[in-house]
């Protein structure tokens, strides 16, 4: 994956492993799936960018601007998790985003789109749900979740701190890899790319 490649996703996803701690490159490697060279050129451009900052032996951390700047997103995809969606997905892992302020951008059409990103990104598909007045929902399906898979819509609640109108896409694929960048794509394509296109 040459840098000029590396996704808004994939960029979202190395920010959001190093604010939850410091990193190295074959950590992040492992995680993300994204070669060691190419995380070389991202971190160094991260680090001109003082978003990013050498942290001692243990590799790479954020700086308070890189915190601020995925905070920013995290107003907007609030939480990122795996997700165990048993038989309403049809591969083996699933990974989950939660969105806030974008539920009246949700259509047929839109949940369609949606799917096909999470496809280009290298998910096998992904399943768009709302939270709208205490129960979750397909949108357009005159059922709610519950109805029909009562132990994911329980891991689901138990899972996110969910408000009214949030989003929550699920997508799978056959790794955990594929499945968050699927998720993320998803979940960038609903809320803007939040200028990870420019770094």
């Amino acid at each position: 994956m040459a840098m000029e490649r590396l996704t808004p996703e994939d960029k979202a996803i190395v920010l959001f492993e190093l604010y939850e701690r410091p990193m190295g490159r074959y950590k992040l490697s492992e995680i993300t799936g994204i070669s060691e060279g190419v995380l070389r050129s991202f971190l160094k451009r991260l680090t001109e960018n003082n978003l990013c900052r050498k942290y001692g032996k243990k590799g790479h951390d954020l700086s308070e601007k890189g915190r601020e700047f995925v905070e920013k997103i995290k107003k907007s995809i609030v939480e990122c998790k795996h997700l165990d969606a048993k038989d309403l997905t049809i591969s083996r892992v699933d990974f989950a985003c939660q969105i806030r302020g974008i539920v009246d951008k949700i259509d047929v059409s839109k949940t369609v789109e949606v799917r096909d990103i999470a496809l280009i990104a290298g998910s096998t598909g992904a399943t768009t749900i709302l939270f709208e007045e205490g129960e979750l929902q397909i949108p357009c399906i005159d059922f709610h979740l519950i109805s029909r898979w009562p132990i994911v819509t329980g891991d689901i609640y138990h899972t996110f701190d969910l408000k009214n109108g949030d989003v929550i896409i699920v997508a799978t694929g056959r790794d955990l890899i594929r499945a968050r960048r699927g998720a993320l794509a998803a979940a960038l394509s609903l809320i803007g790319p939040f200028g990870l296109g420019s770094i």
